[in-house]
């Protein structure tokens, strides 16, 4: 409180399970999506209010977003979802 706030909050947590997409288990799509979409975005909600005026929220990405890779789509449909998510704000 007595410095003002977080000057900025750098989100870039992420898991990468590489499997052939007919291989990739419910229970990895999950874990997946939680780690790489849903925390980032409870983390940002968490912090947002704590962040200065001037501060900024940094989410890290991939370039995978707009490209196709064997074995990386749980991966990348994660990161897709926090972009968009980010987007949306």
């Amino acid at each position: 409180e007595a410095l003002g706030g977080l000057d900025a909050v750098v989100i870039s947590s992420a898991v990468s399970p590489l499997a052939p997409l007919d291989r990739v288990s419910a229970q990895t799509w999950h874990d997946v999506m939680v780690t790489n979409t849903i925390a980032p975005a409870l983390i940002a909600q968490a912090a947002v209010d704590e962040v200065s005026e001037d501060g900024v929220l940094v989410f890290i990405s991939s370039i995978v977003t707009g490209l196709g890779h064997h074995g990386l789509s749980s991966y990348a449909a994660s990161k897709a979802a926090l972009d968009r998510t980010v987007r949306s704000w």
